[in-house]
């Protein structure tokens, strides 16, 4: 299965689970860092606002109550849509897992 850029890895069942969740963590702190990072004063200074951000967009919960930094909005919508992809990953390693025990 393909994760990486265009490499071929064979993974097995528990490291593809522990690569996925890795990648997902790594790219929630990437965008919480370039939100924070930019504007922090936009999240009053404090960095847990920016995370929750960061977490409820890559979600794709959208509460609404903070948006993004103004000149970031393409990046949320990135993000967001990169959510959608790695939500649907897991989603469906999570099945195959279960159908395979």
């Amino acid at each position: 299965m393909a994760l990486v850029g265009l490499t071929v890895h064979d993974f097995s069942r528990h490291s593809l689970g522990l690569s996925l969740l890795s990648q997902t963590v790594l790219l929630i702190a990437v965008y919480f860092g370039t939100y924070y990072v930019y504007d922090p004063a936009h999240f009053d200074g404090a960095w847990s606002r920016a995370l929750y951000f960061t977490i409820v967009t890559w979600t794709t919960l959208g509460y609404g109550d903070i948006a993004p930094p103004p000149g970031l909005e393409l990046l949320a919508a990135m993000e967001a849509l990169l959510g959608y992809v790695f939500l649907g990953l897991i989603v469906a390693w999570s099945s195959a897992l279960i159908a395979r025990s």
